[in-house]
């Protein structure tokens, strides 16, 4: 179960359907949302250092974006 404890990274664009559930699922848990600069979004590595950096327990990428981390970072790394 998710808690106020819980940090989330949004990261897809607003005006894309899946940025609803981005926003509203977490706001509704009472989750904080940690939005992602362009050089995060578009970088794997600046994204796993995003992701350890804000201490993010939450994200819903996509199985692209998946691959890329786990192509720069070791799970255990993040």
């Amino acid at each position: 179960p998710l808690s106020v404890s819980d940090r989330m990274i949004h990261h897809t664009t607003i005006t894309f359907d899946i940025s609803f559930t981005e926003i509203f699922w977490p706001l509704a848990a009472g989750i904080t949302i940690v939005p992602l600069t362009v050089q995060e979004k578009q970088d794997a590595r600046a994204l796993c250092a995003a992701i350890k950096k804000i201490k993010a327990t939450v994200a819903n990428f996509t199985h692209s974006h998946y691959k890329s981390i786990l192509t720069v970072a070791k799970p255990d790394q993040l």
